[in-house]
């Protein structure tokens, strides 16, 4: 199986956005941190864009990453879940927070390559 390159798994402008609401919820859940997964290329052809999901709840999970306030655009810590990732409509990304850091994007594809099984 090929090896999925960095860009592939988490965009070379890997970015934190915050969501309104995941697809088949609510809106009273309100805004979430997600780390947006999709190629910035390909986002406004789809108008989707595929996202991970971010939370306070820290499981110590392979297949989540953990991203801290001053080093990372979250506003508290939080474990980026990637067994959780979804296709989104790029309406319910209404603010970017900033982008990842090189070496958490390393972490985060690390990580989607376990949830997806795709490891050695």
């Amino acid at each position: 199986m090929r090896e999925p390159s960095r860009k592939a798994c988490a965009t070379g402008n890997s970015s934190t956005r915050t969501a309104v609401a995941s697809p088949g919820t609510n809106d009273e859940i309100g805004r979430r941190p997600v780390v947006v997964l999709s190629r910035d290329a390909v986002i406004p052809r789809h108008r989707r864009a595929l996202i991970a999901p971010c939370t306070t709840t820290i499981r110590g999970l392979p297949s989540e990453v953990v991203l801290e306030p001053g080093e990372d655009p979250v506003p508290r810590r939080s474990a980026v879940n990637l067994d959780s990732v979804e296709g989104v409509s790029i309406a319910i990304l209404v603010e970017r927070l900033g982008r990842v850091a090189e070496g958490r994007v390393r972490q985060i594809c690390a990580a989607l390559a376990i949830a997806v099984d795709c490891t050695d």
